[in-house]
């Protein structure tokens, strides 16, 4: 937990609050109030022996408890809830609830922050588990079928982007197809991306590029003057989409 923590803080918010550290002064937060700072150490060591150790209680339900504890437990002065967050993933992933790091129930958490936080403080001064799991799961759930229904969103615009480019009278077939898969992983781009990409000469990545943007799978993005870049507009809509309530 303190080498994800300290990675998770390199260079971003929060990188001059010890990564990587326990914290060794008390904290406050809101109405939560953690355990002393000479407690955390042992608190943890609890928490990663509760997540690993063999129990009659159902893995899903253990990630909900585990994530509960952690946020409790506030062991770091910054980055908790980024922490708690990736750690509910590492969880479902160690368990085999999922085989890609694409389960996120901190979205839902974060949609509906206000009952989140009250749930986790029922939890603390009421006892109420029952409440904070009910609520954990149905951030489960909503996650699960957003990343159905995004897939689905997803393998429809694939299949279009492909329909379109059968019938284009492009040299090399092969290179759109090989510059549609790269716009899964990166949706903006650069006719020098797309050289780099394929080994194609200037002009017939250019060409490309063009075909591309008249059959409407790519946009030129008129906001960046310098060099000119293209986005893949609809699929960024789908990932910018909300599929669920």
């Amino acid at each position: 937990i303190r080498e994800c923590h300290a990675k998770l803080l390199s260079g971003v918010r929060g990188e001059s609050k010890s990564p990587g550290q326990y914290r060794k002064v008390p904290v406050f937060v809101g109405s939560l109030v953690p355990p002393p700072a000479h407690y955390v150490e042992n608190l943890i060591a609890d928490l990663e022996k509760f997540i690993h150790e063999d129990t009659a209680i159902l893995p899903l339900i253990k990630t909900g408890l585990a994530h509960v504890q952690f946020e409790t437990i506030h062991p770091f002065l910054d980055g908790n809830g980024r922490i708690g967050r990736l750690l509910l993933v590492l969880m479902l992933l160690d368990y085999g609830i999922i085989n890609e790091p694409v389960l996120y129930p901190s979205f839902y958490f974060m949609k509906y922050r206000s009952e989140y936080y009250d749930r986790l403080e029922a939890v603390r001064t009421k006892s109420d588990y029952e409440g904070w799991i009910k609520f954990y799961l149905r951030g489960v759930r909503s996650s699960a079928e957003d990343i159905v229904k995004r897939a689905w969103a997803i393998d429809t615009l694939l299949v279009d982007c492909t329909r379109k480019i059968e019938t284009e009278p492009l040299r090399s077939h092969a290179n759109a197809y090989i510059v549609l898969e790269q716009l899964c992983h990166t949706p903006v781009l650069t006719i020098n991306d797309v050289i780099e990409l394929t080994g194609s000469a200037y002009n017939t990545a250019q060409k490309l590029v063009t075909s591309f943007v008249n059959l409407g799978i790519l946009e030129l993005d008129k906001d960046i003057q310098r060099t000119k870049t293209y986005t893949f507009r609809k699929y960024l809509d789908i990932l910018e989409k909300e599929f669920t309530g």
